[in-house]
């Protein structure tokens, strides 16, 4: 490899480093006083169902109405049968920033109990369950979308629910129970 070409590999990856360790993304929770000065922790931020979470940049999530419901004969899962028990939640994603949002890159996970179980995903598409938010969320708009995991029965002290915006987003972490 020549010397140039060396120079120009190193430039370049520096340019990406700069340009990845510098974020406007940091989470702030409206129910949790925090400074207007920029977080440097990597941990993720959380909030109860309920309640909105809230990014420096404008962008904010909500993960409400968690209740149990029973999927129907469309539903899809690996290994699950038709009307096994499951969890519902609606999650709402409003871009407060000046920019539109891609939504692409969105993910949602959830695990339960004590030991952190991890719920897989279904689609249920006779109860308006599909795949998610999607598309572009125009500046000042929002999008809203129906999720649904599969967990077991009886009561559930102990869910935890991930959404993770974008690959420039700290994880969001909404907690709730099912008694």
């Amino acid at each position: 490899m020549s010397k140039k070409m060396w120079i120009a590999i190193m430039a370049v990856a520096g340019l990406l480093m700069m340009g990845c360790g510098v974020s406007t993304n940091e989470p702030h929770s409206r129910t949790v006083a925090v400074s207007s000065a920029p977080s440097t922790s990597t941990a993720p931020l959380s909030a109860e169902v309920n309640h909105d979470i809230v990014y420096s940049n404008g962008l904010s999530l909500q993960v409400s109405g968690l209740y149990r419901y029973v999927p129907s004969d469309a539903a899809t899962a690996s290994g699950m049968p038709p009307h096994t028990g499951a969890v519902r939640f609606t999650l709402k994603l409003t871009n407060g920033t000046n920019t539109d949002f891609n939504t692409a890159l969105c993910t949602v996970k959830m695990r339960y109990g004590k030991d952190g179980k991890t719920a897989e995903r279904t689609f249920d598409y006779n109860a308006n369950i599909g795949m998610g938010v999607e598309g572009t969320v125009a500046a000042t708009q929002a999008v809203s979308a129906e999720y649904a995991f599969w967990v077991p029965d009886g009561p559930l002290e102990l869910m935890v629910i991930e959404v993770v915006p974008g690959i420039l987003y700290k994880s969001a972490l909404f907690t709730g129970a099912l008694t």
